[in-house]
């Protein structure tokens, strides 16, 4: 299992054996999440079991004045 969250999530999106429609509106309904995740007004932080920051959005980044980039991979 790999520690990125963010590059599961992204394989999710990129897999070329879903070409079928039903494959198509998945990954459609990934997209949709993503954005919906990335452009939300509420903060979202994922860490991993040693307390590093893995991926977060723009209000966090809004929300702790810091730029997103600096926060990945930094403990909380």
């Amino acid at each position: 299992m790999r520690a990125d969250a963010r590059s599961d999530f992204d394989d999710l999106l990129n897999r070329q054996e879903d070409q079928t429609e039903s494959g198509s509106l998945w990954i459609q309904k990934l997209q949709y999440l993503q954005d919906f995740i990335e452009f939300s007004q509420v903060s979202h932080l994922t860490l991993d079991k040693s307390g590093r920051v893995l991926n977060c959005n723009l209000m966090m980044g809004t929300l702790l004045r810091i730029h997103r980039s600096m926060l990945i991979g930094q403990s909380m």
